[in-house]
């Protein structure tokens, strides 16, 4: 019988007996990057300690059983309370805040109904219309101004001379006797308005500043 050539293992374990020809299955220079394998004893071949990255370190950190094993969860901090409703400046929007105020129709009849009735005692105490009605025209569509609201503010701008007209119309028939109605009417409305003209254009400008501060507070809010 022939002999056969001797076999044995091809590959062996780091540190199994026997079989020293044998192809040692991982390299000690590999050890460092398995955790699954341990290096006992004082074998030559043993590889150093592994050196493990700073930044990976965490990652191959012995379990510890005594650690609470509570996730730590960042809290948001808490909302800021909303402000009061009653504060005025959240009360509205802009866009409300435009239409945040008296109607057109009630400011117009604030400026007619203040200018007439004004201009009736002023024909019975003076006999004419004059200052006592100027001023009242004045104080009126002020007042008109500074309450309608933004978006219906040109109202007032044109009502105030309307107003002062009207109040010449009708309440001025008593300040003139004599002639023809037409001719009357041709007298009374000129020199009417003509001896209040710096009452008419005053009342004008008021409102018109007034209305044209309160839109541009509005549109600063706005942007």
């Amino acid at each position: 019988m022939e002999d056969r050539p001797g076999t044995g293992r091809l590959f062996r374990s780091l540190h199994a007996q026997g079989a020293g020809d044998a192809i040692v299955a991982l390299d000690p220079a590999d050890l460092v990057t398995l955790r699954s394998v341990s290096l006992r004893g004082d074998d030559p071949l043993a590889a150093p300690d592994p050196q493990w990255d700073p930044d990976f370190e965490h990652l191959f950190a012995p379990a510890d059983s005594d650690a609470d094993p509570k996730v730590t969860v960042e809290t948001a901090e808490p909302a800021p309370e909303p402000p009061p409703l009653d504060d005025p400046e959240v009360q509205s929007t802009p866009a409300q805040a435009a239409h945040t105020g008296i109607p057109a129709w009630a400011a117009v009849l604030t400026v007619f109904g203040a200018t007439i009735l004004i201009g009736i005692a002023d024909v019975v105490v003076t006999g004419n219309l004059g200052w006592l009605t100027g001023i009242a025209l004045v104080v009126s569509a002020g007042y008109a101004a500074a309450t309608v609201r933004p978006a219906d503010g040109y109202w007032v701008i044109v009502s105030a001379p309307l107003a002062f007209l009207a109040t010449t119309v009708t309440v001025g028939q008593v300040t003139i006797t004599g002639g023809g109605f037409f001719v009357r009417q041709g007298l009374l409305i000129p020199f009417t308005l003509g001896r209040n003209a710096v009452w008419i254009i005053l009342a004008t400008a008021v409102a018109a500043v007034i209305v044209g501060i309160r839109r541009r507070r509005l549109l600063a809010r706005a942007h």
